[in-house]
């Protein structure tokens, strides 16, 4: 029974780290599809 809750636990552990990396990729993505627009409206004027 210990064993399965270690697993289970473990398994838990990485897909919280792996959702935590796809939130700062998500919001990097954001960060650098703003800094885009941003070069895009300069270039434009």
């Amino acid at each position: 029974m210990f064993l399965l809750d270690a697993s289970a636990i473990a398994i838990w552990k990485q897909s919280r780290k792996i959702e935590r990396k796809r939130k700062a990729l998500e919001s990097s993505t954001k960060a650098i599809d703003t800094e885009e627009c941003i070069n895009i409206q300069q270039t434009q004027q």
